[in-house]
């Protein structure tokens, strides 16, 4: 729904909310599960705050293929590296609510170890997130390393921090990658299109019949 998923979205007061201050927000949207590979995130951010102390993290609890024993187990690796401060765990929400969540966010990272296209990767690309994805074939079907996201070719905790300062640090990047992400969910992904392509195929559908 490119009508509702947009970057046009009232961010200032789920920031304030939460208590994010003015830096860049990262936001890891996955269920916690360990497919998804959140272990490996948390252990990123320490570098990461070395780099921008101000960075902040928002994780993702969902009601789809939430493990709430390697919840703890990450909320245990925050504590245990001493980044609590710089760490948000949301409560699983409706679909409706979620797009100032991505529109707040500079980046979002989804390093899955398998899986197909993810909705939440679409979401957040609609809404002006820079995604920061694992090498899979789905995904490099429509994200170019280096131009409309990063693409991580083995998920350790080095590679992800990089990737996220480089996206934090190259700003012309992230915006042109924002305008680009749109046009391709707006022309491949969008409810909109989807219709309208219906409607074409069903008419030439009825013509062949006449």
């Amino acid at each position: 729904d490119t009508e509702l998923f947009s970057s046009v979205q009232e961010t200032g007061l789920l920031r304030s909310k939460l208590n994010l201050g003015p830096g860049p927000v990262v936001y890891s949207p996955r269920a916690f599960t360990p497919t998804y590979n959140q272990m490996t995130i948390a252990e990123a951010i320490p570098e990461v705050l070395r780099a921008i102390p101000e960075c902040r993290f928002l994780f993702q609890r969902r009601a789809d293929f939430h493990r709430p024993e390697y919840e703890v187990q990450v909320q245990q690796k925050f504590e245990y590296q001493g980044v609590n401060h710089a760490v948000r765990i949301l409560p699983s929400m409706k679909y409706e609510d979620m797009p100032p969540f991505y529109a707040l966010s500079n980046v979002i990272v989804s390093v899955a170890s398998h899986e197909g296209m993810p909705r939440s990767v679409l979401e957040a690309m609609a809404c002006g997130a820079f995604p920061i994805v694992s090498d899979l074939p789905a995904l490099r079907e429509w994200i170019t390393d280096g131009e409309n996201g990063l693409i991580v070719n083995s998920v350790e905790p080095e590679q992800i921090a990089n990737a996220i300062l480089y996206a934090l640090s190259n700003t012309a990047l992230t915006h042109g990658a924002s305008q680009t992400n749109r046009e391709i969910i707006e022309q491949h992904f969008s409810h909109s299109f989807w219709l309208q392509r219906l409607d074409e195929l069903y008419k030439l559908a009825v013509a062949g019949k006449s």
